[in-house]
């Protein structure tokens, strides 16, 4: 099966979200199990300024793959993050994460930074656990302030 894998500038994203209605369900699938996200409001308005990036594989017609990064400049370097991957047939699709690196490393990053679900560890064996998120609710729920 050929495949293509993409960043896509920010001016596209809306046309691209368009075409491919599994980005945002796949998305929406990640960030749900990330916990309180969402994809319209969290990360939508910096996609479409390229403060963050939005990278797209489709194979057969369909996006299979949705990974969203960002490069964050540091007092010694810059480091690329990503921040959400996901996708259907990780196996598949696994191999074209090597496209974001070198971007990466094109726009001078040091290193990548994966905030991963813990079954990402064993399939990125190239990369080493170096922290552990924990996180802990505040409230019950979320309240929204509502001022008259």
């Amino acid at each position: 099966m050929s495949a293509e894998f993409r960043s896509v500038p920010g001016e596209y994203i809306d046309r691209l979200l368009d075409k491919f209605p599994q980005v945002r369900q796949l998305m929406h699938e990640a960030l749900a199990r990330a916990g309180d996200f969402d994809f319209e409001a969290d990360f939508l308005p910096d996609l479409r300024t390229g403060k963050l990036q939005l990278w797209c594989g489709v194979a057969a017609g369909k996006a299979g793959l949705v990974v969203i990064t960002r490069i964050e400049a540091r007092p010694k370097h810059r480091v690329g993050q990503i921040l959400v991957c996901a996708g259907e047939n990780r196996a598949f699709w696994l191999p074209y994460l090597a496209d974001v690196e070198n971007w990466f490393r094109a726009q001078g990053c040091v290193r990548v930074e994966a905030m991963a679900r813990p079954g990402w560890a064993r399939d990125l064996a190239d990369y080493r656990k170096t922290h552990v998120m924990l996180e802990k609710a505040l409230t019950d729920g979320f309240q929204q302030l509502s001022i008259h």
